[in-house]
């Protein structure tokens, strides 16, 4: 296994960045790794997300960023295309941790590209972000 992949029956895992935070509960101990992506997984020049969590059928692309959600949304995308292979069958999850979450009108705009990329569910939150691993 990588270095950048970590094993775990964690009832608490975190990525956190600075003053944001993703938490995943995980209350009954379900296998499930967690991923540094940026400088880790891809290490080159491309846009990429900071982590991903994943169990045997879902996966969490996680960006923690300031204010820029578009730019979180391209990365994730990015991502997306290039770990197309960690995904497989996998449902997949973006999670944006944002130091303020931009307007209505902005948001839509803003998480445009993970909905043109097929992402249903989008977790936009400020600061902490909390998923339930089941």
């Amino acid at each position: 296994m990588s270095k950048c992949i970590v094993d775990s029956t964690d009832k608490v895992t975190i990525c956190e960045q600075l003053d944001k935070k993703a938490r995943f509960i995980n209350k009954a101990s379900v296998r499930h790794q967690k991923g540094v992506v940026d400088n880790c997984l891809i290490s080159d020049h491309r846009e990429r997300c900071d982590y991903f969590v994943r169990t045997i059928s879902d996966i969490w692309f996680v960006e923690l960023k300031g204010r820029d959600v578009l730019k979180a949304s391209n990365q994730i995308v990015s991502t997306i295309l290039h770990l197309k292979s960690e995904i497989g069958t996998r449902n997949v999850t973006p999670v944006i941790v944002s130091s303020k979450c931009p307007s209505g009108v902005n948001q839509t705009k803003d998480l445009a590209p993970l909905k043109r990329a097929g992402c249903k569910d989008i977790v936009l939150r400020t600061r902490l972000a909390e998923i339930v691993i089941s």
